[in-house]
């Protein structure tokens, strides 16, 4: 079920959003703590308007909660005792520490016990659950998620919890925890909280356009096979609108999700405890992933780059790399002649990739990097496939290229005023191309395309390295 926040200023305003996405959800809670110059009489008002099939919960959440409740304790309590009395609302959350102290046998029903933490997990999270579950027939655990090892601990939590005889919402906050809010269902959770308008009203909260639309939330069960973009930064990424939509044309039960990840190794524990079917990979991991697979594809061989990673029912991992591909279909209609200059700019996993294939078509390749000694450790290791050198950036300046490829992530969205050269100048017959592709044009292109240069965006590469993806991923599914 999707449970809509209600977190507008007046109540005419609540009743408004929750009449405009009422086909949309399946339940609303209505934030009290959020309304200015509330009153009782605004609760009574609101209850009258709520459609039948909506169930609702009534929420004054306290400050340190995350909430914004600014009058006593005294008062909230009394609002909430009140509320539970009239059974104005199927639920009224209530804080585990006051409810499992004060629990009356008659309001078990109609009590949402919940636990939040916005630091982090509690140390002893497990016994507070376990008790929670003995004063009402509904818990809600919402702890932070700082880490992917925090992740997996969530996971832990769940699966220790699985077998309480009380319905559970998990909620893992924060960018580390989406996934506990998309696979909500998945993980067996009885709910998962959504919002409508500009800002979430907790931490890595999903809007409740992006959840039926992208995610198609109620359709995901225990059986949904589970695919995922895993990178630092992710958030800029456009794979989940992709992805899911191929998933969508050919009715497959699978989803694709957005794993912020800090260490590959703890990664791979969660990807096999979750369990995903595939994934892809961005900056900075490309690299960091290959000893975790058992098979690799040429591309990955020579490269030591990758970019796409399916399960096998061994519980192994196969890699592939369709970057090479993706980025060489924008340029096919213009390739400059052999023995081209050509200044990459950056030296992480697309750079190697993008080395190895203009080094086979016999260009003459530089690179450039903010970190000279991983700009040297790439020119090494291609040695070997052709002309190869290191330039510091005084030095690029000296040199006429007649391609520039930018494949750093300087530029990207939220980051989209930053320029990785910014003191290279154009003449305008160069052909620059950015494998970014939020924004679809960078500062760097934008400069480029005023100094009269042809340019290539990043949307072509990455159209057609998820095509080529998405084509691994789903045959994956049906073979």
């Amino acid at each position: 079920m999707i449970c809509l926040g209600l977190s507008q200023p007046t109540i005419e305003d609540s009743i408004y959003v929750m009449q405009k996405h009422q086909q949309e959800i399946d339940m609303i809670e209505l934030r009290i703590d959020m309304l200015h110059n509330f009153q009782r009489e605004m609760v009574y008002r609101f209850c009258k308007k709520i459609p039948k099939h909506i169930n609702s919960i009534c929420t004054i959440r306290r400050q340190k909660d995350g909430g914004r409740w600014k009058l006593s304790e005294k008062l909230r309590k009394k609002y909430l005792r009140q509320f539970l009395e009239q059974s104005l609302f199927n639920f009224i959350d209530v804080e585990e520490d006051w409810w499992c102290a004060e629990q009356n046998e008659e309001w078990k029903e109609s009590v949402l016990c919940s636990l939040h933490d916005m630091q982090g997990i509690p140390h002893n999270i497990q016994s507070r659950i376990t008790h929670m579950a003995q004063c009402a027939h509904h818990i809600k655990i919402a702890v932070t998620i700082n880490s992917i090892r925090e992740a997996l601990q969530f996971l832990d939590i769940i699966q220790r919890a699985q077998s309480l005889p009380v319905h559970k919402i998990y909620i893992a906050m924060g960018e580390y925890g989406l996934f506990s809010r998309i696979l909500a269902s998945y993980l067996g959770s009885k709910w998962t909280y959504t919002y409508a308008g500009e800002q979430p009203l907790a931490p890595g909260q999903i809007s409740v356009d992006v959840l039926n639309n992208v995610y198609r939330y109620s359709h995901i069960n225990r059986s949904t096979k589970i695919f995922a973009i895993v990178g630092n930064p992710i958030a800029h990424s456009k794979s989940p609108v992709f992805h899911n939509e191929e998933f969508k044309k050919r009715n497959l039960n699978a989803r694709y999700i957005p794993l912020l990840v800090d260490d590959i190794s703890t990664f791979f524990h969660f990807a096999t405890r979750l369990p995903l079917h595939g994934f892809s990979i961005t900056t900075p991991f490309k690299n960091q992933l290959l000893p975790y697979l058992t098979q690799t594809d040429k591309v990955i061989q020579e490269t030591h780059s990758c970019n796409t990673v399916l399960a096998s029912s061994s519980h192994t991992w196969k890699g592939i790399n369709t970057d090479a591909p993706g980025f060489m279909a924008p340029l096919q209609a213009q390739l400059p002649a052999r023995s081209a200059k050509v200044l990459i700019i950056g030296a992480g996993g697309a750079a190697r990739v993008i080395s190895y294939i203009l080094l086979q078509k016999k260009y003459n390749v530089y690179i450039v990097n903010r970190t000279v000694k991983h700009a040297i450790t790439l020119a090494k290791d291609f040695i070997a496939f052709g002309h190869i050198h290191t330039l510091d950036y005084r030095q690029a300046l000296l040199h006429k290229f007649d391609l520039i490829i930018q494949s750093s992530t300087v530029g990207m969205a939220p980051y989209i005023d930053q320029d990785p050269f910014p003191s290279l100048t154009f003449s305008g017959r160069e052909i620059v191309y950015d494998i970014i592709y939020n924004p679809l044009k960078t500062k760097f292109l934008l400069r480029a395309e005023q100094s009269g240069c042809t340019i290539i965006t990043g949307i072509h590469m990455f159209n057609k390295q998820a095509q080529l993806q998405s084509h691994a991923f789903i045959t994956s599914l049906v073979k």
